[in-house]
């Protein structure tokens, strides 16, 4: 078998395996901390819903049916909770401070 042909600027097989194996570990550390990062947006204390409505591509429509069906979530999960009925009016989503 050939000796493999190392230019200038390549990396040798070992430093390359070396490296490659130290971002891996790196990797694996990060996501074995994830859950004491948590990255939940925070507002006044309370946890809030972070939407990017910046692509082109986004229709009012589409943040009004975002909304709507978070408000229904809201609504079921309330009533689930015993703290009013699935199918009632829900406190406004956005809270002016």
């Amino acid at each position: 078998m050939e000796e493999p042909v190392v230019r200038p600027g390549d990396l040798a097989l070992e430093e390359l395996r070396r490296i490659g194996g130290s971002v891996v570990d790196a990797i694996a550390e990060y996501h074995a901390g994830l859950d004491d990062r948590p990255v939940l947006p925070c507002v006044s204390g309370r946890v809030a819903l972070r939407m990017s409505i910046c692509s082109h591509r986004t229709l009012e429509r589409d943040v009004e049916t975002t909304f709507e069906a978070l408000a229904g979530l809201g609504r079921r999960l309330a009533a689930d909770a015993g703290l009013g009925e699935a199918g009632g009016d829900s406190a406004p989503l956005v809270a002016n401070p």
